[in-house]
């Protein structure tokens, strides 16, 4: 899924955890770019994954920290995915190994 990207920006909270009930009854996992990954809105963007995570394991790609936020910022996400998988929820991520991004 691409939630940061026509037609996924348009998926709605129930609409997502409905899907993730039909990934989990088929024992699959959900890859999804998450919402939005501007600095302030990255630990929302894991929630909403981690939701769905409750369903079926869930993975985040292109996980980065930039503007320049570098290594204390990336810290501070890597932990808070600590904390989400602490609550039982099967969530991994890949990175995005690039200083800056932009999609337009």
């Amino acid at each position: 899924m691409g939630l940061e990207y026509v037609p996924g920006m348009y998926a709605e909270r129930n609409e997502l955890e409905e899907l993730a009930k039909v990934v989990g009854d088929a024992n699959d996992i959900i890859m999804s770019h998450m919402r939005s990954e501007d600095n302030s809105e990255i630990e929302s963007s894991l929630d909403e994954l981690a939701m769905q995570g409750k369903y079926a394991p869930v993975h985040a790609s292109h996980l980065k920290v930039v503007y320049g936020e570098g290594a204390d910022r990336a810290k501070e996400i890597l932990n808070y995915i600590s904390e989400i998988r602490n609550q039982g929820i099967d969530l991994t991520a890949d990175i995005y190994p690039y200083s800056a991004s932009f999609t337009g």
